[in-house]
């Protein structure tokens, strides 16, 4: 209940200020990309949120654990404070204990799911928003069509694309 909430007044705000300044025939669609957007933000965010809590709870679990030797503190502190700060390498440490190795492994996993899963999602969304522009363009082609429509449509796939 609670999550959903942010989702509601995140979804209204984004439209509000989207569909004043839109043609009415265009904003709600650019509302409902831009929340769907944000949500797959969020989404992501709070995946990589999760997975760094686990792998640095992971970490100070091991500095504290008996007869582990100064260098492999120094290494796991140094280790923890390139998750916090997001500087991370690639390359796993050679003196990392077996079980921080395993978890490391699965936080990049954590962290790269993640990412996969914005993209996927975000290109679904471009997809079929691009398609409503294309259809949005043929109207606005038409002699009826609003004054300025063609233009918000342009700029829209220029924003879409641009991402």
């Amino acid at each position: 209940m609670f999550r959903i909430a942010p989702l509601i007044i995140l979804f209204l705000l984004s439209s509000w200020g989207v569909a004043q300044d839109l043609d009415p025939l265009l904003a709600p669609h650019a509302a409902q990309y831009t929340t769907e957007i944000q949500v797959l933000a969020t989404a992501r965010r709070t995946k990589r949120e999760e997975t760094t809590r686990l792998y640095v709870q992971q970490l100070e679990a091991a500095m504290k654990a008996p007869g582990v030797d100064a260098s492999t503190v120094a290494l796991l502190k140094k280790e923890r404070d390139g998750v916090m700060a997001g500087l991370l390498v690639p390359a796993n440490p050679a003196e990392l204990p077996a079980d921080i190795v395993t978890a490391r492994k699965a936080f990049l996993s954590g962290v790269g799911k993640a990412s996969f899963d914005f993209a996927t999602g975000k290109k679904k969304a471009d997809d079929v928003y691009l398609k409503t522009l294309t259809d949005l363009a043929k109207k606005a082609r038409a002699k009826t069509a609003p004054a300025g429509l063609s233009a918000q449509v342009a700029a829209e796939r220029r924003r879409v694309l641009a991402r």
